[in-house]
């Protein structure tokens, strides 16, 4: 589709298409750009599969994550990309295994991080770094502060953390809501077991709870002609529902080297180890997992100090840090916005 539209236009300084395939002839003046990784909810099953096969950098990157499940009773790899089936296991039931926190997660890592060196080979250069929720610890590997073998390692040990406890009933689930944060705000106050879990565009924000009373507000959504959408998720991600994910997600963190980003990054890592202690220091990092997660707001700050246009290696349609700021994004199935 590029190539033909490229030969057939051959002067035009810059053109776009509604499938998100952008071509400028001269890059823009005074353009920075800002990497936008992905959260969980943006996984599939053979997901960059083509990709992985025929592009090293992308598949190296895969065989590292894949690497980290030594010794698991199912490597990445297994998940992701499973080998055909004759025991009548569906695509729904491959859907369900890869939803699981303990491979989704570092199944999305490893296909950002592919995508992010290739495009760092190509010469990108960004000026900061942002992620939806998982996608933030994405984030501060690409801006330096995590080694590869840390980021794999830590993008496991987050999924293994956020599994649900045995026995658990509910986990909860999550909605996707096209509205503001001030209209959900006021949607909820009839539903006090949902909460807002994410800020990702000015006109999207995510809701989480237990399950029937998620599937309450989608109602009242639909009542009121707001559109909004489940999302394939595991649990509530960003509420109590997996706060038992922060202790043991703050135990894998203080294994590894944190250091200072490189640009401008959000969330702020945890402070580098000092000579004096093993660890880092006092860190609130590890409750992004239970905590909110607001990836527009944080495109807002790091605009200010670098970046005015983000390349986002997310399964959803980015949204400007300052309109009408270009846009850049890797090709991807046909989804919105990345929701956790």
């Amino acid at each position: 589709m590029a190539i033909e539209r490229l030969a057939a236009d051959r002067e035009s300084p810059a053109w776009s298409h509604p499938a998100g395939v952008h071509y400028r002839r001269r890059a823009v003046a005074g353009l920075k750009v800002g990497a936008l990784f992905a959260g969980q909810g943006s996984q599939y099953v053979d997901m960059g599969l083509t990709t992985v096969l025929n592009n090293p950098l992308v598949g190296t990157a895969f065989d590292e994550a894949n690497a980290a499940f030594a010794g698991a009773e199912r490597t990445l790899a297994e998940v992701v990309y499973p080998p055909a089936s004759f025991d009548g296991e569906t695509r729904a039931d491959r859907e369900s295994v890869l939803r699981r926190t303990e491979y989704a997660q570092p199944g999305i890592g490893a296909l950002s991080a592919g995508q992010y060196r290739f495009l760092t080979a190509l010469g990108l250069e960004c000026a900061a770094f942002l992620g939806h929720s998982f996608g933030e610890l994405t984030a501060l590997w690409a801006a330096g502060s995590l080694g590869d073998d840390a980021f794999f390692a830590l993008a496991r040990a987050r999924g293994q953390a956020m599994e649900s406890p045995p026995g658990e009933v509910d986990a909860g689930t999550m909605l996707a809501v096209e509205a503001g944060p001030e209209a959900v705000a006021e949607l909820l106050r009839d539903h006090p077991e949902v909460s807002i879990c994410n800020h990702n565009a000015p006109d999207q924000v995510v809701v989480g709870g237990a399950t029937l009373a998620v599937v309450e507000v989608a109602a009242t959504c639909k009542r009121r002609g707001i559109e909004a959408r489940p999302l394939p998720v595991a649990a509530a991600f960003h509420t109590e529902r997996v706060g038992h994910a922060v202790a043991a997600f703050r135990e894998a963190l203080a294994e590894v080297d944190v250091r200072a980003p490189r640009a401008p990054s959000s969330p702020t890592p945890p402070a580098p180890r000092t000579a004096t202690t093993s660890r880092p220091t006092a860190t609130p990092w590890p409750s992004n997992c239970a905590g909110r997660s607001s990836s527009w707001p944080g495109c807002a700050r790091c605009a200010t100090p670098g970046a005015t246009s983000w390349s986002s290696s997310a399964l959803g349609r980015p949204s400007p840090a300052s309109p009408p700021a270009p846009w850049a994004r890797t090709p991807r199935r046909g989804r919105t916005r990345d929701p956790v």
